[in-house]
């Protein structure tokens, strides 16, 4: 998983997306908090979709990235260029 702060976006893919979505939708669901799953493109053109993105605001990072690493996951930050 990879944290932009410039967009405050978690990106995820791969085989582990779905028991990610549910572990986030259930932090999320805990903070009072409804958060959108969207589709993220990575590619050049913006068309083709590589992964899952969902915001994560700055006062929620701790609780989610403390969900994630307990769950076995990690989250990379990533420089703003």
């Amino acid at each position: 998983m990879i944290y932009r702060e410039e967009d405050l976006g978690l990106y995820f893919c791969g085989p582990e997306s779905v028991r990610i979505c549910s572990l986030l939708k259930n932090v999320f669901k805990s903070l009072k908090v409804d958060r959108r799953f969207e589709y993220a493109r990575f590619d050049d053109f913006g068309a083709v979709f590589v992964g899952i993105k969902v915001e994560v605001r700055t006062d929620e990072y701790a609780v989610v990235a403390s969900a994630l690493r307990l769950s076995g996951m990690e989250i990379t930050q990533m420089p703003l260029d």
